[in-house]
């Protein structure tokens, strides 16, 4: 990452604590009052006794090589982690603090995994009813499967999503053409502006010129068309 004072990085022992509580505080707002309503004895059992920071801390201690934390002038606001099976990446965990989501932090550190962790497919498994994470990996090109895994104890299911490199790559190369072609036509447009521009200034007819000038507007409006056309493709996945 380049911007100032941020930065992805690899975890250490210091950054446990601060781990366990994000992940702990995620687990209790956002996944607690979904599984409540499919068994209530086993949400209260499990996100109010289970689960803590102390064992939390003590179940990454071994695995921070599997752990990256995006870190903000020394504070740790958000983490993924990983489970790398030969050229296969699945995404076990990735939450941000509570007060410093909707920022693009969940965004920076996928995008950072797919960067620097190379791989034919990334997986990730999401609550069925957490239409909010489903909707997050969707955006970041992820696609549903069929697959699916019930959760001890409830009546809800896991359900996986999976990102396929190469189809990643492909809308890379779709996206770098497509705006290649905008360009070429945006450069043909620019011509024939010139050329009416020419005609109009050398010639006497009226209305050849009443024409040559509509001519000119149109060639206008189709090149701030395209620009803008760029500027979405552009917004709709980064191109390097």
């Amino acid at each position: 990452m380049k911007a100032q004072n941020k930065l992805i990085r690899q975890a250490t022992k210091a950054d446990l604590t601060r781990i366990a509580e994000i992940e702990t505080f995620n687990y209790r707002l956002n996944f607690y009052p979904i599984v409540k309503q499919l068994s209530k004895e086993r949400g209260e059992q499990f996100y109010f006794k289970e689960l803590n920071i102390f064992e939390k801390v003590e179940d990454y201690k071994n695995e921070l090589d599997t752990i990256r934390v995006y870190e903000d002038n020394e504070v740790i606001k958000g983490f993924i982690k990983l489970n790398k099976q030969s050229q296969i990446v699945e995404i076990q965990k990735l939450f941000v603090e509570i007060p410093f989501q909707h920022q693009g932090i969940g965004t920076e550190l996928i995008n950072y995994i797919i960067k620097n962790q190379s791989a034919i497919r990334y997986e990730v498994w999401a609550l069925e009813e957490n239409i909010k994470a489903i909707s997050f990996y969707k955006k970041h090109g992820f696609k549903l499967t069929t697959e699916r895994e019930l959760i001890d104890g409830t009546y809800s299911n896991l359900v996986k999503l999976e990102l396929n490199s190469i189809s990643n790559i492909t809308t890379q190369v779709s996206l770098k053409e497509s705006i290649k072609n905008l360009d070429n036509i945006k450069d043909y447009t620019n011509q024939i502006n010139k050329i009416a521009n020419k005609l109009s200034k050398e010639s006497n007819d009226i209305w050849l010129r009443l024409r040559l000038n509509n001519i000119k507007e149109q060639a206008e409006r189709i090149e701030n068309t395209i620009e803008s056309i760029q500027t979405q493709l552009e917004n709709i996945h980064t191109i390097d």
